[in-house]
């Protein structure tokens, strides 16, 4: 295998400008620029702004909130996310992600972030899947939401029969690995056997200075950890407000 040393080719190479995510951006910033000068521009590109500004006012949220998760995830080892989630796959594993999913109020686009991070910290492919169906349809507002408008029966069916989609669609995914049909997730690791939750946190919690260049390098890391999901998410604005 070749080594990469200090060069200006490798430098260059590595420093390759994503086009799909600058260019989507600069579309979309562009939208917002050209609101100011809605009466002087053509019908058609006026529609086009109009319509980027009204899908990003939808998404604006969830991708905020989606890459503060992905920060704060950062910030927590790969210990403490298996301890909560489970190491092993299996039903106990797919029922704990699937619960996590139900009970994170994020939008879909907010999701991609967090699900990604997780499965970077050392979910199994069966639990990411199992996480990204469940909580795009259920969170706590959405569930008073449905309260109010169908009932508790018809909630509690909801929920229930979201959930079970969830968890059959891990095992799917899980029987796929086992079948090396789709690859395991190597980022998983194993916990050792004397590992304990809540006394690690609290040793952690006391190591950890809360201050600004925490929060600084929540949002930047946040940033840069979504930038893969984002550059997708800007395009889909840009395709379907075309």
């Amino acid at each position: 295998m070749s080594s990469c040393h200090p060069s200006s080719s490798c430098s260059s190479s590595s420093k390759k400008t994503d086009w799909l995510l600058w260019g989507s951006a600069t579309i979309i910033f562009s939208a917002f620029v050209l609101a100011f000068f809605a009466s002087h521009l053509p019908e058609k590109i006026n529609s086009l702004s109009q319509a980027i500004i009204m899908l990003m006012h939808q998404m604006w949220w969830g991708l905020a909130l989606g890459i503060i998760a992905v920060g704060l995830l950062e910030k927590v080892p790969r210990e403490f996310v298996l301890s909560i989630l489970g190491s092993h796959r299996g039903l106990r594993g797919l029922f704990r992600a699937t619960a996590l999913g139900l009970l994170l109020d994020l939008c879909n686009h907010g999701i991609l972030l967090v699900g990604m991070k997780l499965y970077e910290r050392g979910a199994s492919l069966g639990q990411t899947m199992a996480f990204l169906i469940a909580s795009p349809w259920n969170s706590f507002s959405l569930t008073f939401i449905l309260l109010s408008l169908v009932g508790w029966k018809w909630t509690l069916a909801f929920v229930f029969l979201s959930a079970l989609i969830a968890i059959i669609s891990g095992l799917v995914f899980e029987k796929l690995v086992d079948a090396r049909v789709l690859p395991d997730n190597p980022n998983t690791i194993q916990l050792d056997s004397d590992f304990r939750f809540f006394h690690e946190a609290k040793k952690r919690y006391r190591e950890t200075s809360f201050n600004f260049v925490f929060l600084r390098d929540i949002l930047l890391n946040g940033i840069r950890q979504s930038r893969m999901i984002l550059r997708w998410l800007f395009f889909g604005v840009v395709l379907s407000a075309l």
